[in-house]
């Protein structure tokens, strides 16, 4: 087995993804373009903007390939411009993000023979570019990912979506995603979580890309959330809809060799879950239902964090009470504290 894939062989596309985001697209393009290892492709999806991100493109970057498409969301995107992939692996780069100059090369050596996805750390920058001094996350998982998943619908720890790369040949065993009117978007939940049951996916601990955030620090550190997804009270919902949906679609291109659970754990999400319910509740009766709907997830995902001590676990558990329990007043900064690593 290779310890990792030479530099000089390797051939890694990138794939921008871009809907409006014309204000964002030079620091992307202009971020693969500079890789010391140089990306054999790059490609644009432009997925129906109503901006000048076309116009943009075509004056500035004649070395890019350019597709355009009517707008149907990011996994319409994403299967448009897998299918234009000629590279033996691939990085989807989000249109508001950036690569940092080493990637590609760090990526490449990370690659061997039984590694089908290598992922790594984020610097989060600001909307104006700005770097914020935080690197995210602060545990990702390795190896066999796989395994839990299968036995538990465990999620691994992982970033977001321009935190990975992938080998083509294996997502050719997955693609097309399916696209419904569910789900237009989070193409990157269905690559992160498929790829990892066809083989291991080995972690670079070092920050490749710069994660962008869409609203002003101050309210980011004050949000339970710091992504740039809607702090929306049906997100528990849409999670479990994404989650069926993915289950069918990991049947269909395992032709039913791969059967998952039927519930997903990840702390990840379920603590936000528990935290968006419990204080959206008014009623000790509604807290009640929280508790019923949710406590058993949470502590059940905690369990099977691998990274978590037996301390911290009982600490969370005892976190989770306490969400459910105080007043809003207190509960609100604590499940700030848990739910929000910026």
């Amino acid at each position: 087995m290779r310890v990792g894939a030479s530099t000089m062989a390797a051939q890694i596309s990138v794939v921008i993804c871009n809907y409006n985001y014309a204000q964002y697209l030079a620091a992307a393009i202009d971020s693969v373009l500079a890789q010391t290892l140089p990306a054999s492709e790059i490609i644009v999806v432009d997925d129906g903007s109503t901006d000048d991100s076309v116009a943009f493109i075509r004056q500035r970057y004649t070395q890019v390939r350019l597709i355009e498409k009517p707008n149907g969301g990011q996994i319409s995107a994403y299967n448009k411009g897998f299918e234009q992939v000629s590279s033996e692996f691939v990085v989807f780069l989000d249109a508001d993000d950036a690569l940092m100059p080493e990637a590609l090369a760090q990526i490449a050596n990370a690659f061997s023979d039984d590694v089908v996805k290598v992922h790594y750390r984020m610097r989060l920058i600001s909307q104006q570019g700005e770097d914020l001094n935080i690197v995210l996350p602060h545990h990702l998982d390795e190896g066999d990912c796989g395994r839990d998943l299968i036995a538990h619908g465990a999620l691994y720890k992982s970033p977001p979506a321009s935190g990975n790369a992938y080998r083509v040949s294996a997502l050719r065993q997955m693609f097309p995603i399916p696209v419904n009117t569910i789900e237009k978007h989070s193409a990157d939940f269905y690559c992160i979580y498929g790829i990892a049951l066809l083989g291991k996916v080995a972690a670079i601990q070092q920050p490749l890309f710069q994660y962008r955030l869409h609203s002003h620090e101050t309210d980011i550190r004050h949000r339970l959330s710091f992504g740039n997804a809607l702090n929306h009270y049906d997100l528990h919902d849409i999670a479990l809809s994404r989650w069926m949906l993915f289950r069918q679609w990991v049947q269909t291109f395992t032709h039913g060799r791969v059967r998952l659970p039927l519930r997903f754990h990840d702390f990840t999400q379920q603590k936000l879950f528990l935290s968006l319910a419990a204080l959206h509740a008014s009623t000790m009766r509604q807290r009640i239902f929280v508790f019923k709907q949710h406590f058993f997830w949470v502590v059940r995902a905690i369990a099977l964090r691998h990274d978590f001590n037996v301390v911290k676990k009982c600490a969370l558990v005892m976190w989770a009470m306490l969400v459910l329990t105080l007043p809003k007043a207190i509960a609100y900064p604590l499940a700030k504290k848990v739910c929000n690593p910026v």
